[in-house]
């Protein structure tokens, strides 16, 4: 068994001990929830202002950096612990950052892009030895738009006359997802307006923050103040906020402020960084960079439990070498997403949202409206029978579609995932800085032999194809009926299959139970940066069929249970049944003897 769970007799508590234990454990939770309340925020690279001494926590932070020549736009999504009255964020920014450039983010946009740079959790089934061709998989199906009629241009009905296809561009939904109402934003350029401004409000910065903060007044930096509408937030519970992330544009040089949280001690904090650059991987600067054990078999009740599973990979990989940054995945936005892909790829509208509007405005108008295609002798035709109006409407909707097509060329980049997990006393004690790096392949492949065997290894390569997988391999129960089969041909799973077809992905992180599973009980692969030797090797079964057939039982039954000859070795099935009998009767004439008993 994997799970580390208690023993069925230690969990059999009489009626009355649960009772008297309930008060325990009532008081239990709450001492928790003080404490879980009491821990100091370490990842999140600014500070939370409230009122009094309340302490405000974040547990977990995402920043997204969508690079493009001397541009950066930067996106901080966070999340919150603590009293829901007036507080207010304070993020140190560039010193070229201006009101106009700071925006409201929905959610959907990271949620999306942790989605699909997550390691993931994917099964592999053999296919039937006997049906011919290649096994297919997952990611081979087409995850993008189809064509339809619908959501054109904001809802109007694009000419189909002569049964033309609509072209996918023209479905493509092209506005950024912005989000109104939940912040009021200032910047103050001296930290000592800052603190006037917060006094004013009632607010003051928690006890170490304004040292904290000098320090990146001395680097040129101002101060971008968020005050929080705690009326527009959507709340988690009783003192837990869903924030918006804050998205603000730059020109300069820009060091994630990842030390800035680090003002008093207490438990680790999860950072994830993702990168987007038209053509470069990142990598960490200023600390070591490790790439997770990928490609890994791991036993299947890993699926459902994926993110306590790869937090414990992330503590072991962690004690080794506590300030290592963990390069989850590289993957360009034109290929997919993974292999498997666990949704959908980022759309264009995503990208607009987190900063490729941005970069828009530097996009001259001559690219913008590029000259559309030749017109095609089918398109040819159609002109000729239609009046003034549908021509009209069949030239615009070409000029449309190179827009478009230019806009989906310009927008392409390669998403980098960093992730760090860290406190005040082990992790980073300066800044995270990210530089470019060289591209690399890993957690790919279809697997082979009768071990389902994966490379692991993580190697240069001329395009990104970086992913953390894990993975579980079904061999075929079908009873082989040809002449030549084919073994080990790994793929999707069989007609028959009626589980849930689904990417399993690690997410929420920072509130995994992290010691759920014995690792080396679980991994079933040679992965020596954990110290787990390879499991013993299945036999190569490519003579199965054969071998079957030479050790099948002299006489079976018609529902397929063997009976074992007398001569077998050990206890035979028919000395097991017989003992069997013999104990069901021996239990019914002492349940018939204590039955009168009992009455009485």
């Amino acid at each position: 068994m994997t799970h580390r769970f208690p023993s069925f007799q230690a969990a059999r508590l009489s009626t009355a001990r649960k009772l008297s234990s309930g008060r325990a454990a009532l008081a239990l939770a709450s001492l928790l929830a003080v404490f879980l309340l009491a821990q100091p925020s370490r990842a999140f690279p600014g500070v939370f202002a409230g009122k009094g001494q309340a302490r405000r926590i974040s547990n977990a932070t995402q920043v997204v950096l969508l690079q493009k020549g001397d541009r950066t736009v930067v996106s901080v999504w966070t999340d919150y612990e603590g009293p829901l009255d007036r507080f207010a964020i304070v993020l140190p920014v560039p010193s070229d950052v201006k009101l106009t450039d700071v925006r409201t983010l929905k959610r959907d946009p990271i949620d999306h892009l942790d989605e699909i740079t997550a390691p993931r959790f994917h099964e592999f089934w053999e296919k039937d030895p006997c049906e011919p061709g290649e096994a297919e998989q997952e990611w081979e199906r087409d995850l993008t738009v189809k064509d339809s009629a619908s959501n054109f241009l904001a809802g109007g009905m694009p000419d189909l006359s002569g049964g033309t296809k609509l072209p996918p561009e023209l479905l493509l939904e092209l506005t950024p997802e912005f989000k109104d109402g939940e912040y009021s934003f200032k910047l103050f350029p001296k930290l000592q307006s800052l603190e006037a401004y917060l006094r004013g409000r009632g607010m003051a910065l928690p006890p170490g923050a304004d040292a904290a903060l000098a320090q990146y007044e001395g680097r040129n930096m101002q101060m971008l103040v968020a005050d929080v509408a705690t009326s527009k937030v959507e709340l988690a519970g009783a003192r837990r906020a869903l924030l918006s992330p804050i998205r603000f544009a730059t020109r300069l040089p820009y060091t994630l402020p990842s030390t800035l949280g680090l003002l008093s001690a207490g438990g680790p904090q999860e950072l994830l960084v993702y990168v987007l650059h038209p053509t470069d991987r990142f990598e960490a600067a200023n600390y070591p960079n490790v790439f997770p054990p990928t490609n890994v078999n791991v036993d299947p009740s890993v699926k459902e439990r994926l993110g306590d599973f790869y937090a414990g990979i992330h503590d072991a990989l962690l004690a080794k070498d506590p300030k290592s940054v963990l390069v989850e995945y590289a993957w360009p936005t034109v290929k997919l997403c993974g292999e498997p892909c666990p949704n959908a790829p980022l759309k264009i509208h995503e990208l607009l949202s987190l900063g490729s509007d941005v970069l828009e405005a530097d996009v001259p108008e001559s690219e913008k409206n590029p000259k559309p295609a030749e017109i095609t002798d089918v398109e040819r035709e159609q002109m000729k029978g239609a009046d003034r109006e549908t021509r009209t409407r069949l030239d615009e909707q070409r000029r449309e579609v190179a827009r478009r097509q230019a806009l989906l060329a310009r927008n392409s980049f390669v998403v980098t995932r960093l992730h760090h997990r860290y406190d005040a006393k082990k992790g980073l004690p300066q800044d995270l800085e990210v530089r470019s790096a060289a591209p690399v392949k890993g957690g790919i492949g279809v697997p082979v032999g009768p071990n389902a065997e994966l490379p692991g290894a993580v190697e240069p390569a001329k395009e990104n194809r970086l992913q953390v997988r894990y993975s579980t391999a079904y061999p075929s129960k079908r009873v082989v009926q040809c002449e030549a089969p084919q073994r080990w041909r790994w793929g999707i799973p069989p007609a028959s299959y009626r589980g849930l077809r689904k990417t399993w992905t690690a997410r929420d992180l920072a509130y995994k139970k992290r010691d759920r599973f014995a690792l080396s009980e679980v991994v079933k692969s040679a992965v020596p940066a954990l110290g787990i030797a390879a499991a013993p090797a299945a036999p190569d079964e490519a003579q199965a069929p054969a071998k079957a057939a030479e050790a099948k039982p002299a006489e079976e039954s018609k529902s397929g249970c063997a009976i074992a000859g007398a001569g077998s070795g050990g206890t035979s099935t028919g000395t097991r049944s017989w003992l069997g009998a013999g104990a069901l009767v021996a239990l019914g004439l002492w349940l018939r003897r204590r039955a009168p008993r009992a009455q009485s």
